[in-house]
């Protein structure tokens, strides 16, 4: 049996926060500093050490040998589901986590009940998110659009690629990233089918970073049946070649038939199991409105029904269906370019544009539209090329990075940037914590400000500063102020943020700190 460290405090998590929170405050901001990393697997590249500005990859890198690497571990857990949701935010949100929890910390050592702090810790992020909210403000040019793109990437060129990605891919289209041989980024606009099912296993991911499953030219495989047996995976596997990529659709896969799965990679089989969306009823009136048929027809697949009584022994090749990619992610998956009938493809679109019209139910109505776009959406293609394979992945995370910025701001609008818009929604709360969130919300925006120009944090602060008993008042007068130093500089330094992503910053940092000021003991594998 493995030994266990017990630790009566939470001082191991506050200090292995603070390693992560000083490693990568010298990336925090759109001129922050670049750090230095030692390349850990020379068999994708030779070289000895890396330079980044991101903050997520720093962390990526941390770790330490003692009990404060538990600290490190939660940033880094935070991170991932930071990126996740919104894609951006990595360093506001490890510092706002570690000074949080420092601060907070002092009141528990001056006897202070940490069940009380943890519900002053609840209301207060509740209201600093609703004064977010309502400071929020749509971003309605290409301007703001470009500013948001460019504070992301920092870099004007994958700016206006991402710009013009969005522009392209309209409402309801969808943006891809992967890496050419080329040493320059191309476009490529293509039409795909979106459905809201990703992987149901990590294993089949193929791209680590943006936790992606790719199958290029992949065979399709549709059935209702629920592959539960040793023997189930073999079957449809043996009908295509080992050089083959391979999707399978199914609405239940046991553990069996993962671990045949498994065995499968492990031998160089390129495949990806999903669950299917949906299947019909067996009345057949019901039957054209299943989305795995609309698959089935975009893909040129045959679906393999219990109710026709066929069999997983007796499928061929020909009931598999082929698209030229496919892009399996964690919540959904992009078919891109079906082989499918194109006339049967039209006629099923056609079938639910009637519906969508003329459907008395209004829950069928609505699913027969999302259904129709889903058949006939935008995908745009950004190939990213470079001299090196590091410079590659980098400029795929900034693009990755903008993207998330730039949707999460035209999804829910725009805030002051540079900290800004934490000093505001946190400027008029009350309570006892009231003085260490304004302090730590004011260092926020310092740390940004001094690394564009040591005077200019003085000026913009001086006019903030002036009426405080307006939670609102300056907050356009110091826009326009950042907006004019900035420009005075010719800085490559954004003024607005996503207001999504400062709401799930502070939501994520209040709500790690409130869970860990109630534990008492940390429990770690011993040596």
């Amino acid at each position: 049996m493995t030994k266990k460290n017990i630790i009566n405090s939470i001082m191991p998590i506050i200090e292995g926060m603070e390693v992560a929170a000083r490693t990568v405050e010298s990336t925090f901001g759109p001129n922050g500093g670049l750090v230095l990393y030692e390349n850990r697997d020379k068999t994708v590249d030779s070289n000895p050490f890396y330079l980044t500005r991101d903050g997520a990859t720093v962390l990526d890198q941390l770790e330490l040998n003692s009990p404060c690497n538990i600290g490190i571990k939660i940033i880094k857990q935070m991170v991932k589901d930071l990126k996740e949701d919104v894609g951006d935010g990595s360093t506001t949100l490890t510092l706002l986590t570690y000074n949080l929890l420092r601060e907070v910390n002092k009141y528990i050592v001056a006897g202070y009940d940490p069940i009380l702090i943890s519900k002053e810790l609840k209301r207060l992020s509740y209201e600093i998110c609703n004064n977010l909210e309502r400071m929020s403000y749509p971003l309605k040019t290409y301007s703001d659009l470009f500013i948001m793109a460019m504070g992301a990437c920092k870099s004007k060129e994958l700016a206006e690629i991402v710009c013009i990605a969005i522009e392209y891919k309209g409402q309801n289209g969808i943006i891809l990233i992967e890496e050419t041989k080329s040493t320059y980024i191309e476009m490529e606009k293509l039409e795909g089918y979106t459905l809201d099912r990703g992987y149901i296993h990590e294993m089949f991911i193929t791209d680590k970073y943006q936790s992606e499953c790719y199958l290029e030219h992949p065979y399709v495989f549709i059935t209702n049946y629920t592959l539960s047996s040793q023997a189930a995976i073999p079957q449809i596997i043996s009908k295509v070649e080992k050089k083959d990529h391979l999707l399978i659709i199914s609405p239940e896969i046991e553990r069996v038939a993962l671990f045949e799965c498994a065995k499968k990679i492990e031998q160089g089989y390129k495949i990806c199991a999903i669950k299917n969306p949906s299947f019909a009823q067996k009345n057949a009136t019901h039957r054209l409105l299943n989305e795995s048929e609309d698959i089935a027809i975009y893909t040129g697949a045959t679906s393999i029904m219990r109710e026709t009584g066929r069999t997983l022994g007796k499928i061929t090749l020909a009931d598999f269906g082929q698209a030229d990619k496919i892009v399996i992610r964690k919540n959904n998956t992009l078919i891109i370019n079906g082989y499918g009938d194109p006339q049967a493809i039209q006629q099923r679109m056609k079938s639910l544009q009637y519906q969508s019209k003329f459907d008395k139910n209004d829950f069928d109505r609505e699913m027969a539209d999302k259904r129709f776009l889903r058949l006939n959406n935008n995908i745009i293609f950004i190939k990213v090329g470079g001299y090196t394979d590091h410079e590659v992945i980098q400029k795929k995370r900034l693009i990755n990075d903008a993207i998330a910025s730039c949707q999460a701001a035209l999804k829910n609008g725009i805030v002051p940037g540079a900290g800004l818009s934490y000093i505001y929604a946190s400027k008029n709360i009350d309570g006892f914590l009231k003085t260490p969130i304004n302090r730590i919300m004011q260092y926020l925006f310092h740390t940004i400000i001094k690394k564009m120009d040591n005077g200019s944090s003085d000026t913009l602060w001086s006019t903030i500063r002036k009426d405080a008993s307006d939670r609102y008042s300056h907050m356009y007068t110091s826009y326009d102020i950042l907006t004019s130093i900035i420009e005075g500089k010719a800085t490559n330094f954004t003024v607005i943020d996503p207001t999504l992503v400062c709401k799930r910053i502070v939501e994520m940092a209040f709500g790690c700190v409130e869970e860990i000021i109630k534990s008492q003991y940390i429990i770690l594998e011993g040596a």
